[in-house]
């Protein structure tokens, strides 16, 4: 199907029925969270980052990197496809038993005794996701992105409601927990309706030897990247409190919110179709072109205006409850929405090293990245949680160029491909820049209605600016948006009709 059709046209049609299904979820998702913001507090959510840290950690080795090998596969039979799933339902289970009998000693190391009930309960998720993991990746591999869309959308409505409903009652942290459990039940009844997949069958375990090999070797992958990523949230948990790693937590969020959502969209998309291009240097080297462009087009603009606009976004987010407790994460959303950016424009590498079943070369790679992010944890840490956050920045700062280089050595994308796809999305938000620092200065006061203000207008007249910056500076690389408003037309005439 590949031959036939280019990586774009793949991309474009794909993202539009990814799209219509993640807006649904995400604007749910990021509206309760708004309004769950102003119904806790930062110890809530640093409570809840506790139990995240832990239940994320077994969650990656549950799931056993399953999805990605199951979509590798060029041809999987339904007894290897029986084998993964009684695997992933074993392990599972064993990695609940553990962090049940872990769960004191989790409360003791970060001195907070009700962390051994909210991880009792909270990492029943565990053994429900790895139910899912293998449904999902048939689907996936099946490219039904619209069903998997529709699974989260409609999980996120029902846990959104459950969510805001026991805030309001007051339950605190405990409405997060039983929340997201609630989401993973609804996600598991819906893809066992959807997809068939194999009874537990132990003697088949044998027949899925090489993807579960395969599938570990990913595993230890994302092992080392989660370590990198939860080792400021460790550091604060434990040198300083959770409301400060409540504020830290909301403002990281806040700062990897367009990588999240833009890879929801396209990063199933991308290792199902690259998976499929292995040998194929120049349609990849293409491919990386276009999906590099839209990604740093849509996140640099949004995260750069977020740093300059980051008290007035935190006083906007917390209109319910006039709580100053929340305005501490302004001097951290400032720094880490910059480090965002670069989250950003090096999202994809990895995924097409994947792709192409360069499993050792991404493991060593995560693994330096991981004792830099050490380095710079522990350098900004007599500064506290800023501290932190300023030398996350600069640490991102310093490798993006090496990340660039070693891109090129791994998988043959020249360097000058990659800064030319991020070029205009740079030089648009530059220029972006000068409005809104103007409307800022035209707009006086510290009002909520100041703030919405410069934030609309901001949008309305820096949003206007950078469309057409961007649009002089990329040429032919702004067709991506053009094929995806074109399929979004194409969808909403034949719904309407």
């Amino acid at each position: 199907m590949l031959q036939n059709k280019s990586i774009r046209s793949q991309f474009s049609c794909s993202s539009v029925y990814v799209f219509l299904g993640k807006s649904v979820r995400y604007s749910l998702l990021y509206g309760t969270q708004i309004l769950l913001i102003n119904l806790l507090l930062p110890s809530d959510f640093g409570l809840m980052r506790y139990v995240t840290l832990l239940v994320g950690m077994a969650s990656l080795i549950n799931e056993m990197g399953l999805t990605t090998a199951i979509v590798q596969k060029q041809d999987i039979s339904s007894k290897e496809i029986a084998g993964c799933f009684t695997a992933s339902l074993i392990w599972g289970v064993l990695l609940y038993i553990t962090i049940f009998c872990a769960a004191p000693f989790t409360g003791a190391f970060f001195k907070n005794n009700e962390l051994t009930s909210l991880l009792r309960v909270g990492s029943l998720v565990v053994p429900i996701s790895s139910a899912c993991s293998v449904p999902r990746a048939l689907l996936q591999k099946q490219i039904r992105f619209g069903a998997l869309a529709f699974i989260e959308a409609s999980s996120a409505v029902a846990s959104s409601t459950l969510m805001i409903f026991m805030a309001v009652k007051g339950y605190g942290v405990w409405s997060l927990v039983i929340g997201s459990l609630v989401q993973e039940v609804i996600a598991l009844i819906l893809l066992m309706s959807l997809v068939r997949v194999p009874g537990i069958h132990f003697h088949a375990l044998i027949n899925s030897g090489k993807i579960l090999k395969t599938g570990f070797g990913l595993v230890f992958l994302r092992i080392a990247d989660y370590l990198r990523f939860s080792m400021p949230f460790v550091i604060i948990g434990k040198l300083i409190d959770e409301e400060m790693l409540g504020l830290f937590s909301f403002s990281y969020d806040i700062s990897v919110l367009p990588y999240v959502v833009i890879n929801a969209i396209l990063g199933n998309i991308a290792v199902t179709i690259f998976s499929q291009l292995q040998n194929d240097k120049s349609r990849t080297e293409s491919g990386f072109s276009q999906l590099t462009f839209v990604v740093s087009s849509l996140g640099i603009p949004v995260l750069l205006s977020m740093s300059l606009l980051s008290e007035e976004v935190v006083s906007t987010i917390c209109f319910f409850r006039n709580n100053t407790i929340w305005m501490k994460a302004v001097p951290l959303m400032r720094w880490l929405t910059l480090m965002g950016i670069f989250h950003c424009i090096s999202a994809f590498p990895g995924t097409i090293w994947i792709s192409n079943k360069k499993i050792i070369p991404s493991i060593l790679w995560s693994l330096a990245m991981l004792l830099s992010t050490v380095v710079a944890v522990f350098s900004g840490v007599s500064w506290g949680a800023e501290g932190i956050a300023v030398a996350m920045l600069i640490r991102a700062a310093v490798i993006f160029p090496i990340y660039t280089h070693v891109n090129y050595r791994i998988i043959g994308i020249r360097e000058k491909v990659y800064f030319r796809s991020i070029y205009p999305a740079f030089a648009g938000s530059l220029l972006m820049i000068i409005p809104i620092i103007i409307i800022q200065k035209l707009i006086p006061g510290i009002s909520l209605v100041r703030s919405i203000s410069v934030l609309l207008v901001s949008a309305l007249i820096g949003g206007t600016v950078y469309v057409i910056c961007l649009r002089f500076f990329s040429g032919p690389l702004f067709t991506p948006f053009t094929d995806m408003l074109d399929n979004l037309r194409q969808r909403i005439f034949l719904f309407n009709r």
